[in-house]
């Protein structure tokens, strides 16, 4: 077959499918992509929407290591692949740039490179090289041109979490949004992934993180709660859970917990339900002796073979996940006095799972972080310790 009759059929294809491509997204959702631009710090503001562009390419030039899904059937046309390219990327080394074909297709815009686009009766984001994530006339971001280690860790991470899951149950409070497809360039070893985030749109509304200095005073304020107070409760402490749950249930934590990471789940009423969405979860690292101790030996080495990035201790990391709160007007004070509530939140987590204090004997709240630090330590050295005789009461 040639190359030009394999394009002309491929254009008819992929000109079939644009029509669900371009089908409009719910309200709610609709709500939550304006948020993750509206929302962000200004720096990083953009359109709504942008158009993807396809490039053809060969069958044999790619690999899909988590095999196929039914979004495959959006890239597959006739022995070869449609490779999406991010409309903004001015990047020759990102895969295919250069061969394009004459199609484009419409898809929201996320807070980062991902895009959104609606295939069938599901909602998928993509996440795809470029190095202008925030438009055109953004800064340009050379570090978001490679996936390499996104698409290599994405395999096992989902591996994990469904056998995982499959175990223990899925946690009511914890909600790990699933990625679900990879196309990988056999050269470059760049790539895509494509992420399911169709459960965002079942009758909630989802608030990033990143928006609560901003959306979240709005919140607070229908509320009748003091903003310090309400969102100490619903963000601070429940990121504190969650980020100790993704630790007990999979020995995974993040590289870099941003706050794009994570989605605040709110009722109609625009009342926090208490569930954290995760997302992004290709960015995590196994915690060594957490992970010897929940018996996950083989991910572990198949994680420092391929990664070669292992955390030997437990860290939360409250700042990462607050960066650019204090640029948005949360004052100091406000977010040393959640990072209490996150520490605390996230150590008794660990408290409950192994029926043990690591409250010191000579703990009082006004050695502040003194006091933190060395909970957080006595937690790490009694997992570094014990990783071989520790009982899980509670995961």
């Amino acid at each position: 077959m040639t190359f030009w009759f394999s394009l002309l059929v491929s254009l008819s294809a992929l000109g079939a499918t644009c029509s669900s491509l371009e089908a409009p997204l719910s309200e709610r959702l609709l709500t939550w992509l304006r948020w993750e631009i509206n929302g962000n710090h200004p720096k990083f503001t953009k359109p709504l929407q942008l158009r993807l562009r396809w490039s053809l390419v060969s069958a044999e030039r790619l690999q899909t290591p988590m095999g196929l899904h039914p979004i495959s059937a959006l890239f597959r046309s006739q022995g070869h692949w449609l490779w999406p390219q991010h409309e903004w990327n001015q990047d020759d080394s990102v895969p295919f740039r250069k061969k394009l074909i004459p199609l484009e297709s419409d898809a929201w815009t996320t807070a980062s490179r991902s895009v959104v686009i609606r295939f069938e009766d599901k909602v998928y984001s993509i996440k795809m090289p470029t190095d202008h994530p925030h438009g055109p006339g953004g800064e340009r971001e050379p570090e978001k041109i490679s996936l390499h280690l996104d698409v290599r860790m994405a395999p096992l991470r989902q591996a994990l979490i469904k056998e995982v899951d499959q175990k223990l149950g899925p946690d009511p409070d914890l909600r790990i949004l699933p990625e679900v497809f990879v196309l990988k360039d056999r050269r470059s070893k760049n790539g895509i992934i494509v992420r399911d985030i169709s459960s965002l749109d079942d009758g909630f509304l989802y608030l990033p993180v990143f928006a609560i200095p901003t959306v979240g005073k709005q919140i607070a304020e229908q509320a009748g709660v003091p903003f310090d107070v309400f969102w100490g409760k619903h963000f601070a402490e429940a990121l504190g859970r969650a980020k100790a749950k993704l630790a007990l249930r999979y020995g995974l934590q993040f590289d870099l917990p941003n706050s794009q990471n994570f989605l605040v789940q709110l009722d109609s009423a625009m009342r926090p339900t208490g569930v954290i969405v995760l997302r992004d979860i290709s960015d995590t690292r196994h915690v060594k002796h957490l992970s010897m101790a929940l018996d996950l030996h083989k991910n572990l080495s198949v994680d420092a073979h391929m990664n070669d990035a292992v955390d030997e201790v437990l860290d939360p990391k409250w700042w990462v996940s607050v960066g650019l709160f204090g640029d948005l007007g949360v004052p100091r004070t406000t977010l040393e006095k959640w990072e209490e509530l996150h520490d605390r939140a996230y150590i008794h987590e660990f408290e409950l799972s192994l029926e043990k204090s690591f409250e010191p004997a000579w703990w009082r709240p006004r050695l502040g972080i003194l006091g933190k630090s060395s909970r957080m330590q006595l937690l790490n050295d009694f997992l570094k310790s014990n990783n071989s005789k520790i009982v899980f009461v509670k995961r």
